[in-house]
């Protein structure tokens, strides 16, 4: 698809015609020389206007408004259609050559693109990445057919490493506070809720629940040492709230499985708990009062700033958007990210 840009007139040899001094020559788009060339080629507005999918009073004041800025006539307007004038002859000449000229520019770009080889390396969470690596590879694909992308799965805590270390030009993970370094973007906010089973008799209010509420719900939590604990401890301090914990885990990713098992509730994101929440077999209340949230962070490596890396991280960014009803992050704006 052609792109909105816009040439100065040029002359048949290539030279700019020489300007006169105050003058300032009109400025024309590619969409412009398109609509021109439509009129040009279907000898009639209304042919032109199906060709380009407007409507012809859009089409109509495209091509007035070229005329209005060069202060020339183009068409001819009959009964019949319309007819170029010697004006229009020359614009439709200059215009063709134009169109021509970046089309051929397109295809050249698009074959050094398809013909880029290298492998990208991402490492993602193994919940973020169950949702999102199908979609993930296959548009990386579309986009570098001669070029492998790798998705690996890893423990939050290694995940920087990894990108650091040089193993992975991308990886995402889970912070608790916003990130202030270079080359990692703050993509989104994660909530956390707290997930029980529907009480005895079938009540799943998904309403949100406060820290203090907390107090006398028994909970499964990993074991102390673990980073997610201890952010859910500090959290508990800060509301002065006592968390009941009834059974501590040594692997934080069977949390739900003990719930399942009745063993009591667990404070989780929501994608540990989304397809048992859709199916009805748990209820997830979001904690306020206050809210706890994680940061979901990208983080880029310095070894390799190749545009398949900076495409590789839009797409996985674009997919964890459209992936959101699994996640229910609350996504940042870019003028909210602190950019590498």
């Amino acid at each position: 698809m052609l792109r909105n840009r816009e040439f100065s007139t040029i002359l048949a040899d290539g030279s700019k015609p020489h300007r006169r001094s105050g003058y300032r020559m009109p400025q024309v788009s590619l969409r412009e020389l398109q609509v021109f060339l439509a009129v040009c080629e279907c000898r009639a507005f209304s042919r032109a206007a199906d060709r380009m999918g407007v409507s012809q009073p859009a089409l109509s004041r495209t091509v007035r408004d070229l005329e209005t800025r060069f202060d020339l006539r183009f068409f001819h307007r009959n009964g019949r259609g319309v007819e170029l004038t010697q004006a229009g002859r020359v614009l439709r000449q200059h215009a063709e050559t134009v169109i021509s000229s970046v089309e051929d520019l397109e295809i050249e770009l698009n074959e050094l693109r398809e013909s880029a080889s290298g492998v990208v390396v991402i490492v993602l969470p193994t919940h973020v990445s169950q949702v999102v690596t199908p979609k993930l590879v296959r548009r990386f694909a579309e986009h570098y057919p001669k070029a492998s992308l790798h998705v690996f799965e890893d423990a939050n805590d290694r995940i920087a490493d990894r990108v650091r270390d040089g193993v992975a030009d991308i990886g995402l993970f889970y912070a608790y506070a916003p990130p202030d370094t270079p080359r990692q973007d703050y993509v989104a906010e994660e909530p956390l809720f707290l997930v029980e089973l529907p009480d005895e008799d079938g009540n799943d209010d998904d309403g949100p629940i406060t820290f203090a509420q907390l107090a006398d719900r028994p909970l499964v939590l990993p074991r102390r040492k673990s980073v997610y604990r201890q952010f859910l401890e500090e959290c508990a301090d800060g509301a002065e709230v006592r968390l009941n914990v009834v059974r501590e885990l040594e692997m934080g990713s069977t949390q739900m499985a003990f719930v399942l098992e009745r063993e009591g509730g667990s404070i989780l994101p929501f994608s540990h708990c989304w397809s048992e929440v859709r199916s009805g077999q748990a209820v997830a209340r979001q904690i306020v009062g206050p809210k706890i949230t994680r940061h979901i962070t990208l983080i880029r490596s310095t070894f390799k700033q190749a545009q398949m890396v900076r495409v590789a991280g839009q797409i996985l960014n674009e997919e964890l958007r459209a992936s959101n009803a699994m996640f229910r992050w609350q996504f940042v704006a870019k003028a909210d990210q602190k950019a590498g």
